[in-house]
């Protein structure tokens, strides 16, 4: 198929600038690795054509940012069922702070229980303002994880390494990532989101079979990863032997290096 024909293709999906940019540009790999997320088989996504694979990648960008769309609405929408609450809680304080207060005139007792009445009422008001702003605040939060996301993916941009294909370099590589992790303070609910575009292809292919919420662990993603392309002590032991300085490496890169394979 021509390329005139893939981009009418993909234009019959309705796709944004951006995202059909993104489409072109992505790795057979990538797009199998999140097709097969979604729930497609990966055995299938392996068979189709480079075509293919954009036009059913495609699909699922659309459908993704069409869900995206509908939770954010529901999500304004619950904030303005919040503040709706809140605003009729404060016109029922005030409507009844305003009957007791005609009702103090005409008897002192009455004004004494009418002020402890008052103050119950003004106390469960401030609660559940508290709590409103809370759950509000709640919302905005995870809204917020987008934003940090690429905070730190920007400011890591020259720093992070890539997964090698080699299995015995998979130790040194996690000390190397989580050294850097440490030293940018990066959260851990955003860790695994960080690390997962620097892995190879092929351990692309296995993380598809995990969970979105096992994905979104970086530790439960890092010890999958090692406990798939694990080796035996006695080949660390013989890497740990042979191991020798890389010309690109600095002594320090070399030490933490050897110090993986020694600990392994």
């Amino acid at each position: 198929m021509s390329d005139e024909e893939e981009v009418e293709t993909l234009d019959s999906l309705g796709l944004t600038e951006d995202e059909f940019k993104a489409v072109k540009k992505c790795g057979d790999a990538r797009m199998q690795m999140v097709l097969g997320r979604a729930g497609y088989d990966v055995d299938d996504t392996l068979n189709l054509t480079r075509n293919e694979l954009m036009v059913a990648y495609g699909k699922y960008v659309v459908n993704k940012r069409a869900a995206k769309e509908e939770m954010l609405s529901d999500r304004d929408l619950k904030i303005r069922e919040l503040e709706l609450r809140e605003q009729e809680l404060k016109f029922r304080a005030a409507a009844e702070k305003v009957r007791q207060e005609e009702a103090v005139k005409a008897d002192a007792w009455r004004r004494h229980e009418a002020k402890k009445v008052d103050e119950k009422l003004e106390l469960k008001s401030k609660e559940l303002e508290l709590e409103a702003k809370r759950q509000k605040a709640e919302l905005e939060r995870e809204s917020a994880i987008d934003r940090r996301i690429k905070r730190f993916g920007d400011a890591l941009r020259y720093s992070m390494v890539s997964m090698s294909d080699e299995p015995g370099e998979l130790p040194h590589f996690f000390t190397t990532i989580e050294s850097l992790f440490d030293s940018f303070a990066v959260p851990d609910d955003i860790r695994s989101k960080l690390l997962l575009p620097h892995v190879s292809n092929r351990a692309k292919l296995l993380l598809s079979r995990l969970t979105t919420d096992q994905l979104a662990d970086y530790s439960t993603v890092r010890d999958f990863l090692l406990a798939e392309f694990k080796l035996t002590s006695s080949q660390y032991r013989e890497r740990f032997q042979s191991a020798r300085k890389q010309s690109s490496e600095t002594f320090t890169l070399f030490c933490s290096k050897i110090k993986s394979l020694f600990t392994y």
